[in-house]
């Protein structure tokens, strides 16, 4: 057997001696090529001259492989063989890499930082002032959904008969937090629907009546305050209806 390689991609292999300058093909790039009686390999029919233009592309590819300094394919051939000796588990390093991922992404929900009560606090009073029962039942555990709405009833009575008195039924949001404690998992709030002011007046939910008496405005519309109390369910805080509605003015 003579060891030789494809003369065009490289590839290793061994080939008889009675085949010596006989037509050959390469099982990888499919180039047909002989060896000569020197034993080395040719690219082209032996029985046919060699195009100039076939030896030009085969030296040129010759060429660049060297200066490029780049392996044949019989090297890394021998280095896939000698990696698959160590018996490398490729599957199980990548199903432990996953396993690291999905454990990394539990860990990192489990420990962020929980939502601050002050901004669902401002989205359930947004919903107050835009009328929007369903937005702010949809803030409330399910067990007190039913006294939220009653205890809406009530508030947004109180706010439609102030809202009579203001300049227009646009309104803005102020929160004050006056508990959130995350060990108790439990949050208290006051919410205050103000008349919203235009440039030249500031928003307050203590409005100046001493001023707008000295310079003989007249006084700001009293502004709708209210109490919410949450609870952190299900990694969201959740309007305790049934305590909100005890705190509400009957």
């Amino acid at each position: 057997m003579i060891a030789m390689s494809c003369p065009s991609c490289g590839r290793a292999g061994q080939c008889p001696k009675e085949k010596v300058h006989t037509r050959l093909v390469c099982r990888k790039c499919h180039v047909v090529f002989h060896l000569d009686a020197s034993g080395r390999a040719v690219i082209g029919d032996p029985n046919q001259p060699v195009k100039k233009e076939v030896k030009k592309k085969a030296k040129e590819a010759g060429s660049l492989v060297e200066a490029l300094h780049l392996p044949k394919f019989e090297k890394l051939n021998r280095a896939s063989d000698n990696l698959s000796e160590y018996g490398i588990p490729v599957k199980q390093i990548a199903a432990l890499l996953g396993v690291l991922v999905v454990f990394w992404g539990v860990y990192s929900i489990a420990n962020a930082a929980p939502e601050a009560v002050a901004d669902p606090s401002r989205r359930a009073a947004e919903a107050l002032a835009q009328d929007n029962l369903s937005r702010l039942k949809s803030f409330a555990t399910d067990e007190t959904r039913e006294d939220l709405v009653r205890w809406y009833d009530i508030v947004h009575a109180k706010l439609e008969k102030q809202r009579a008195a203001w300049p227009s039924k646009d309104a803005d949001v102020q929160i004050v937090v006056v508990e959130e404690d995350p060990k108790s998992q439990r949050g208290v709030v006051e919410a205050f629907v103000v008349p919203s002011l235009n440039a030249t007046q500031s928003a307050s939910v203590v409005p100046s009546a001493n001023a707008a008496a000295s310079s003989g405005a007249k006084a700001p519309a009293e502004p709708l305050g209210f109490r919410l109390v949450w609870v952190w369910s299900g990694g969201h805080w959740r309007i305790d209806g049934k305590e909100t509605y005890g705190a509400a003015p009957h």
